[in-house]
């Protein structure tokens, strides 16, 4: 596996925010933590289709490597999961059943982040190829595929063949590259959809964890989710850019989290701001999908966008209790909120609300909040009169 110079990546994450760099391990994610964590399975989980990539020409618009200075040098030991130096990753899509969708599948050099075109691209249904497509010049083979009911069609693509414009070494990481998995979901309009979040959602801390490999589940998320998976169908709207979408459908299959598609960004979306894309994107959701009736996220812009589309949503803020700024604004944000947005501490809280009758209103929490805040100014305070 090919190391990869992550200028780009590291830019969209941090500007994005997808990268934190205060993670703290509980003592009961250090207790499921696996002795050796198994490989991540092949099961019917895949990425997501949201747009069709930016052309690889416009990566060169932002200077992120003047912007980020250390911190690049730093992420040039981070890699995507490129396979001998190719990055290979499917689109998801959420479909109508008996309606024609396009899948697509897009091929990137892991030196260079830019699409390799004229790549032969076979798409399977288990071991029965459906379709070949090559590559355009930014990276992106695509075919048509009609479900033809409701249900989860876990799909492959294949790189079959290299095109007369690869070198000798370009080449062989092509023929080497492992195949990429897609899922299409196919429900009716008025199919009931949940929406949920990754980083610090699902994933107990930022999405830096995932690439080092060190990332474990928010405690009890996942029988939260195996339960939510019976009453609507998950869609996983994150606004990581699609370069890490290998990392991303890993990281869910290995943790047994249940099929949905992966929504993710471009990087041009992700360096936009994660408020933006997810606005947009939930507006496109629901368009097609009227029902939505349930979003998760961590951050304020999260539950605002499902908020001002009329979705019920739950609110897991992280904040430093000892910092009372931060504590009186998060108050502030709270009493703020509209009154379908509920504020929870963990995922138990969201079980409670969601299959009982408990309620978790925002106010109850900011008043504690202030509280708190009022406390640790009084303290301070203190201490400092006596410092005089």
């Amino acid at each position: 596996m090919r190391r990869v110079n992550l200028w780009a990546l590291v830019a969209s994450l941090v500007l994005a925010g997808c990268v934190s760099v205060n993670v703290r391990e509980t003592d009961e994610e250090e207790a499921r933590r696996p002795a050796e964590p198994p490989p991540a399975p092949q099961s019917p989980w895949p990425v997501v289709r949201t747009a069709l990539p930016i052309p690889a020409a416009q990566l060169g618009d932002v200077d992120w490597g003047e912007a980020l200075g250390e911190l690049g040098r730093v992420a040039t030991g981070i890699t995507l999961g490129a396979e001998h130096g190719t990055l290979f990753y499917g689109y998801d899509t959420l479909a109508y059943p008996g309606k024609r969708i396009d899948l697509s599948a897009r091929v990137l050099s892991a030196e260079t982040l830019q699409g390799l075109s004229g790549v032969m691209v076979g798409f399977y249904r288990d071991e029965q190829r459906i379709g070949q497509a090559v590559t355009d010049k930014n990276g992106v083979a695509a075919i048509s595929f009609t479900p033809p009911e409701p249900g989860h069609y876990p799909l492959s693509a294949r790189i079959e063949g290299v095109g007369p414009a690869a070198d000798a070494e370009e080449a062989e990481a092509l023929r080497q590259a492992e195949p990429a998995r897609l899922l299409v979901t196919a429900r009716p309009k008025d199919a009931p959809i949940a929406v949920v979040d990754l980083d610090r959602t699902l994933v107990g801390s930022g999405f830096h964890t995932v690439l080092l490999g060190t990332a474990r589940p928010m405690p009890g998320s996942q029988a939260v989710m195996d339960k939510l998976a019976e009453r609507y169908t998950i869609v996983y709207l994150t606004h990581r850019p699609d370069l890490l979408t290998g990392r991303s459908k890993d990281w869910l299959a290995r943790y047994k989290y249940p099929p949905g598609p992966v929504l993710v960004s471009t990087v041009r979306e992700a360096v936009g701001g994660s408020e933006s894309f997810k606005s947009a994107k939930l507006a496109e959701l629901r368009e097609a999908y009227p029902n939505i009736q349930l979003g998760i996220g961590d951050k304020l812009s999260d539950v605002l966008s499902y908020a001002s589309a009329g979705v019920p949503a739950y609110w897991i803020p992280h904040y430093d209790p000892d910092d009372p700024e931060e504590l009186a604004q998060l108050a502030r944000d709270l009493r703020r909120l509209p009154p379908n947005v509920q504020v929870v501490q963990d995922w138990s809280q969201i079980e409670a609300g969601v299959f009982g009758e408990a309620r978790f209103a925002p106010q109850a929490i900011a008043e504690q909040l202030e509280r708190r805040a009022r406390r640790l100014l009084r303290i301070r305070r203190l201490e400092e009169r006596f410092d005089d």
